[in-house]
This record gives structure tokens, sequence and C-alpha cells, in this order.
């Protein structure tokens, strides 16, 4: 398995991935995050979405089921800290682009 560190994303740069995520949503009586991840080396593209606080990939395109495995571990690492900034992003902006 991969090494992850708690300090930074060292894991997704040494994977040249790009994790953005939404603020934080009401649905169904939980807040719920989703997070992208994004890969581009070369002519090559990665994409995939999941959902927190399951955990769960909604889309994936390009991600081996390997790749996947190790960003739903960073995922369960990370949640606390994602929904901590996350709780920072104002959702209503999303929608005035």
């Amino acid at each position: 398995m991969e090494n992850f560190t708690t300090g930074n994303n060292d894991f997704l740069e040494e994977k040249n991935i790009t994790m953005t995520y939404s603020g934080i949503f009401s649905r169904n009586g939980q807040k719920v995050v989703h997070v992208c991840f994004e890969r581009k080396t070369g002519g090559d593209s990665a994409f995939a979405e999941a959902v927190l606080p399951s955990c769960t990939f909604l889309h994936n395109d390009g991600f081996c089921p390997e790749e996947i495995e190790m960003l739903k571990v960073y995922l369960q690492m990370k949640k606390d800290s994602i929904y901590e900034n996350a709780r920072g992003i104002n959702r209503n902006i999303l929608f005035k682009l």
C-alpha cells in the first residue's frame, strides 16, 4: 500500500493528482461533500468523483481499480480535514458563475 502522509498531499503530488472539492451540502439529512480527482500527464488524463462521508466513487474515467482503492483510503484518512476546509467554501459562488 502507498505511503500516505498526514501533513500534506504528498501522495497526490507523487501521482500528479489534483484534488478539488465542493462546499458542504445537506442531502437526506447528511452533510455531503463532493470530491474530484484529476490527473493530466502528457496526452493521458483521468478523472474521478467521490462523495463524502461514504467515500463512494460516483464516476471514474482513467484511474485503475488499484488507484481508486488508494484514493478511497486517502479520503478516509483526510475526511476530517476535507470537511473542515469545505466549511469555508460558499456553495452559492458556484451558482453565480
